[in-house]
């Protein structure tokens, strides 16, 4: 997943990681360029470098809280599957994926949402999709 961010409507910046994410550094990319990543799915565009680097805190900080791979192979031998699933699960909830509305048609689609009673909301996904 590539990430943006951009101070204005005129200028977008990736950050780039090296590989052993040692170093970090940022390059000007083209607008639309990066729209049409972010369309494709492959890329998320934050409002500024500080939202960017909250989203980066924010999973980093989810990752490290789910136990270490062996003990959680431990834990489904030992307390088996359930015991495993409610260990995940109290991670997760205490730490929910934050959501951000990427590209036009996903903010078209919750607009529509909003708007709609269930049924015409399936119907307009139907019409708008297939």
């Amino acid at each position: 997943m590539r990430r943006f961010y951009t101070a204005d409507t005129k200028t977008v910046w990736e950050v780039i990681t090296s590989p052993d994410r040692s170093e970090e550094w940022s390059n000007k990319i083209d607008v639309s360029e990066a729209q049409a990543i972010v369309d494709n799915g492959d890329g998320v565009i934050y409002n500024n470098r500080e939202e960017l680097d909250g989203a980066v805190a924010y999973m980093s900080q989810r990752s490290e809280a789910y136990p270490a791979v062996e003990d959680q192979l431990d834990q489904i031998y030992h307390e088996g599957l359930d015991a495993w699933k409610e260990t995940i699960k109290a991670v997760k909830d205490k730490n929910p994926l934050p959501r951000y509305i990427v590209g036009n048609d996903a903010s078209m689609f919750l607009e529509a949402k909003k708007n709609k009673t269930d049924i015409e909301f399936e119907n307009y996904l139907k019409k708008e999709l297939y």
